[in-house]
Parts: structure tokens; C-alpha cells; sequence
């Protein structure tokens, strides 16, 4: 399947979401990958460790780099996907600002990690 594909490749968490649809890999080793159908069309970065919050289950991966900023907190609370009706383990929150723009742009959606089961 797509999710084992993609753990093979070294992606490490995925997360979408809908209207406007939006793209995220996570490689622990390699980068924060970012698509969307928006003027943010794509943003790559190096990869960044996650903080754990110590009070909640939320992890923050976030990056500035020239090309602009990206930052994600990942909820472990079910979500389902609003189109496919797919259920994911995790709640993702995403904003992104392209270094020539002047805020931050939310994205809200789905993710999970991607293990060896």
C-alpha cells in the first residue's frame, strides 16, 4: 500500500487535508516537505527534531530557511478525512509563509506516522 511505499522511502509522518488540498512528508533524516494547491504551491526544508509538549501528546517540527518558514504540531486526537472518510491517528496543523510573503498561511488535517508493522 502508498503508506508502506512511502515508509520505505524514509518517510517518517504524512499528513493532508482538503479544500484547499495540501501535502506533507516528514523524513526524520532528510527534509519537511510541504505541497499545496494554493500561491504556496511547495516548501522543502531541512529536517528539524520534534518538542514535545510535557503536558499534552503534541509534537512542533519547525523551520525557517530562505525560502520561508514551515511549522507543524501534530495532536495524537483521531481525525477523519472530510472527503475520503479515511481515519488517521493524528490531528496536523500546519502554517507556512514563502519568504516573500508577509504571514502565515494555516492549514488544518490529517496525518500519522509511519512505522514498521
Amino acid at each position: 500500500d502508498i503508506y508502506r511505499t512511502k515508509f520505505e522511502e524514509g518517510i517518517d509522518l504524512i499528513a493532508r487535508g482538503n479544500e484547499p488540498f495540501w501535502y506533507l512528508e516528514i523524513d526524520f533524516e532528510k527534509a519537511m516537505r510541504f505541497t499545496s494547491l494554493t500561491d504556496i504551491s511547495e516548501l522543502s526544508t531541512p529536517p528539524v527534531e520534534g518538542v514535545r509538549s510535557e503536558d499534552a501528546d503534541v509534537t512542533l517540527y519547525h523551520s525557517i530557511t530562505e525560502a520561508g518558514e514551515l511549522s507543524v504540531i501534530v495532536r495524537a486526537v483521531d481525525c477523519q478525512d472530510d472527503m475520503s472518510g479515511e481515519q488517521f491517528t493524528h490531528t496536523v496543523s500546519v502554517q507556512v509563509k514563502r519568504s516573500i510573503d508577509t504571514v502565515l498561511t494555516e492549514f488544518i488535517g490529517c496525518g500519522k506516522y509511519l512505522k514498521d508493522d
